[in-house]
């Protein structure tokens, strides 16, 4: 029987629950504990990535929030998942704490491995709270992948960052259905957590504040006509364009906002 030494210790399997609202309070310290004054762009996607890596958490183990593998140099806790499956030279590949496995839930082909450790591809970093799970998260996103994190920083689109998570690796899937995944995701929980401002202010060209980043969000989870704007507070000419989709005049009165709302839900 195959097996491996690991400095990491061997722990039992366990689903965590996980609310987006809990998980984007925790990014927020976290990030900032970092020196990142994160957007809420930047929020709301990395919310986005960690429910598509989880099956909106529905398989989230042992709060690893973006399932990072544990390495045999990985000092923490970690598990041993089954069924877990990766695209290696452009093969599908499925794999059980005891082996490589023929299909999903099929029987073992080549050597069985001891579990504890497991199977190389079916170790994942374990943590105990949502809180140690997002230092863990966030180190890996400021770390290794901060390249992918700075194309959300400087405002980039869901699209770009997933893009650079794969050019970087982060997952061997399909980059469109991520991509559209991650999309989906963010729309459901920008809108949710985008703070409406207070009276629903008219608005137009030239305008800045808190009340236009909350549009610029809104017009972001409706979908673009062009590229994704930066929820910056600044409305600019990108803005207007966007608006006058809503608004003729590009001034947005009560009835635009009503409009740019019922949008960004459908």
């Amino acid at each position: 029987m195959k097996t491996e030494t690991v400095k990491g210790t061997y722990v039992a399997t366990v689903r965590t629950s996980v609310t987006p609202q809990a998980l984007r309070a925790t990014l927020r310290d976290q990030l900032a504990a970092n020196g990142i004054d994160a957007s809420e762009h930047s929020l709301t996607a990395l919310v986005a990535m960690s429910a598509h890596e989880t099956g909106e958490w529905a398989s989230c183990w042992n709060y690893n929030l973006g399932n990072v593998k544990a390495s045999p140099t990985w000092e923490g806790e970690f598990v041993c998942l089954n069924n877990v499956w990766e695209v290696l030279k452009g093969v599908t590949r499925w794999f059980s704490p005891r082996g490589e496995t023929v299909g999903k839930g099929g029987p073992l082909k080549g050597e069985e491995w001891a579990v504890g450790p497991g199977h190389p591809q079916t170790r994942f970093r374990a943590y105990r709270t949502l809180a140690e799970g997002t230092v863990g998260f966030v180190e890996k996103m400021v770390g290794k992948y901060r390249p992918s994190l700075d194309v959300l920083l400087k405002g980039g689109s869901t699209d770009d960052f997933v893009a650079a998570l794969k050019r970087q690796n982060y997952f061997t899937g399909d980059l469109e259905k991520y991509q559209i995944s991650v999309r989906r995701f963010y729309k459901q929980f920008a809108v949710t957590h985008v703070p409406m401002p207070v009276g629903l202010p008219t608005l137009k060209l030239g305008d800045e504040g808190v009340a236009v980043a909350a549009l610029q969000c809104l017009l972001n989870a409706g979908g673009t006509h062009g590229s994704r704007l930066k929820p910056d507070g600044k409305f600019g000419p990108k803005t207007h364009t966007e608006v006058s989709f809503y608004s003729p005049n590009g001034v947005v009165e009560e009835a635009a906002w009503h409009r740019i709302v019922e949008h960004s839900q459908t």
